[in-house]
């Protein structure tokens, strides 16, 4: 955890936390789970003092994003509270929103730039990564992509 915030990447709780309007959502006594003896607060500034997650919390303090890069994710569909929650707390701060999808999903609806991506069977890939290997596959493209799409790995490479 020594690298932590020295050129790597900063896990996005500490985001939300601080920038999307997470904090009083996690917060809030009535989600919490009730066999938890402390609020989400004590919890994380518990692991600010550890020293184990004390830089990736402070860069999230003092820096406040600028970009959100969407890469077939879908933020404001499939992040709890995520469509009220971040439209209120977090677009406002965002200069610039990028969703790159092969949809025109919630998030793209929303975005300044959406960048059409490759269905699965245009690309060579995994279409559907598991943690479980054993059932893991790779396919090959089997039709060129689609007018002006891209897979993700060349739309973030140009």
């Amino acid at each position: 955890m020594r690298t932590m915030g020295k050129g790597m990447m900063v896990p996005p709780a500490f985001y939300w936390y601080t920038h999307a309007g997470y904090r009083e959502r996690w917060n809030n006594p009535k989600w919490n789970d009730p066999s938890m003896p402390r609020d989400f607060d004590h919890y994380y500034q518990e692991a600010v003092k550890s020293q184990s997650w004390n830089t990736a919390a402070e860069i999230a303090a003092t820096t406040p994003p600028r970009v959100l890069l969407e890469v077939g994710g879908n933020t404001l569909r499939r992040t709890r509270g995520g469509k009220n929650t971040l439209l209120r707390n977090l677009w406002p701060k965002l200069k610039k929103i990028v969703c790159i999808d092969f949809r025109m999903s919630q998030t793209a609806l929303y975005a300044d730039l959406v960048l059409p991506a490759s269905q699965h069977y245009e690309k060579t890939g995994f279409g559907m990564p598991t943690p479980w290997p054993f059932i893991l596959a790779m396919s090959h493209a089997v039709v060129a992509p689609y007018g002006e799409s891209r897979d993700e790995w060349d739309s973030l490479a140009r």
